[in-house]
């Protein structure tokens, strides 16, 4: 797990020695995406990553395809919007076999308002 998210995360992937990642990944908001937990090792900051693979229905899969990536931050709010978009997009095209989801995004207090928790 570690290494995949060091290949979608390029950013993160500097620095991954700081984090502890969850041992698994957790249902997301969306019906086959994963949800994962990152934690930084000196500030304890959280954040969440839910990742949703997208396939074409249509268009079938080249050997070595590498799979385009939509990156989304603010994921609380936008992820199961942008998924949808994309899940409609690209599930009948022809010409993009598959595409990654992908929602950095902050872990919300449950005890906290809406405006509170931003």
């Amino acid at each position: 797990m570690k290494t995949f998210l060091q290949s979608v995360l390029p950013g993160i992937a500097l620095s991954t020695s700081n984090l502890s990642f969850a041992q698994a990944p957790v249902p997301s908001t969306i019906e086959g995406a994963e949800q994962y937990t990152l934690t930084a090792a000196k500030s304890k900051n959280i954040c969440r990553v839910d990742i949703y693979r997208v396939n074409s229905t249509v268009g079938k899969l080249p050997e070595n395809y590498k799979l385009s990536v939509i990156y989304v931050l603010d994921g609380n709010t936008m992820f199961p919007m942008v998924s949808q978009m994309v899940n409609t997009s690209v599930s009948f095209s022809s010409q993009l076999p598959a595409v990654l989801v992908v929602a950095i995004d902050y872990v919300s207090d449950p005890a906290l308002t809406r405006g509170q928790n931003i």
